[in-house]
């Protein structure tokens, strides 16, 4: 049996931190979590600027106010140092809403009808499992738009399911060279290069993918699986920890990740390294219940 009680990486910072805090320190933690939480933006700039004069604005409601300071050059600076110290708080959360923000603008359809009109068809042939038909709808899509980066993805996703992986990966590959940092295709070349038992190959994409998108929990659970493999139990049990503080519990990776846990725990205590595990489980503020 396994209990969750996890708090993200910047509410472990706020709660170990016992010097007294700067105002902008205060702001800066708390916009974090206005960052983190807010799913509709269209602009990461803007959403930072907007989360910070919030959290301002909350704070300095608990100052008295002959203690605020409330010049304007008092106020630009204040929000442009909490800003500054932003990153230091919650580096994941504002990289995972720039890469959010480049997906909207890459997975789109494209400029071309005639591109949607194949990619459309392609969509309708794998539906019902015509995945031939379905291919040459998606070629004819990424003819006509070489940039067409959802319609790569989509071909490359049909070839999975004919087992093609090779061409697969080719696919998904292609579609990087539109899209680098997208998130479909670095998972899922990933995938396929651990499937195919190159690891190597699979941990430099699953790294990219954290990179790019560090609130993604299924690169940290592909590196855990490698590094398992590989007899790096601490660093997999690292791995896995960093993925389970971004996913819910009722999620089927989680699911996964709680029985590769077990693994780990097993593996552990059989070399009389259990000090090892409880160390870092209560680094991540974890409770493991067997």
């Amino acid at each position: 049996m396994i209990q969750l009680k996890f708090f993200f990486l910047f509410s472990v910072l706020s709660s170990a931190t016992f010097h007294a805090q700067s105002i902008e320190e205060k702001i800066a933690k708390k916009a974090c979590f206005c960052i983190h939480n807010t799913k509709d933006f269209e602009d990461v700039n803007k959403l930072i600027q907007k989360c910070v004069i919030d959290a301002k604005i909350t704070i300095e409601e608990k100052i008295p106010s002959k203690d605020r300071k409330n010049t304007v050059e008092d106020i630009r600076k204040t929000v442009g140092d909490a800003i500054s110290i932003l990153t230091k708080y919650c580096k994941a959360p504002i990289v995972g809403k720039m890469g959010e923000q480049k997906e909207r603008l890459f997975y789109q359809l494209s400029k071309k009808d005639s591109a949607n009109a194949y990619f459309k068809i392609g969509n309708e042939y794998k539906t019902i499992k015509k995945y031939p038909a379905a291919i040459t709808a998606y070629k004819k899509a990424t003819e006509i738009d070489s940039h067409f980066v959802i319609a790569y993805d989509s071909l490359a996703s049909t070839y999975q399911l004919q087992n093609k992986l090779k061409l697969a990966i080719t696919t998904y590959e292609r579609s990087l060279q539109s899209f680098p940092q997208g998130s479909t295709a670095l998972l899922n070349i990933a995938s396929l290069y651990f499937k195919l038992k190159n690891n190597e190959k699979a941990g430099s994409f699953y790294l990219q993918l954290i990179n790019n998108h560090p609130e993604k929990e299924e690169g940290y659970y592909g590196l855990a699986k490698i590094t398992y493999i590989q007899n790096k139990t601490e660093e997999a049990l690292r791995n896995l920890l960093n993925g389970m503080r971004y996913k819910n519990s009722l999620s089927n990776e989680l699911k996964e990740a709680e029985k590769l846990l077990d693994l780990i725990y097993s593996k552990m205590k059989n070399e009389n390294i259990l000090s090892t595990f409880h160390k870092v489980t209560k680094e991540y503020n974890f409770t493991y219940k067997k």
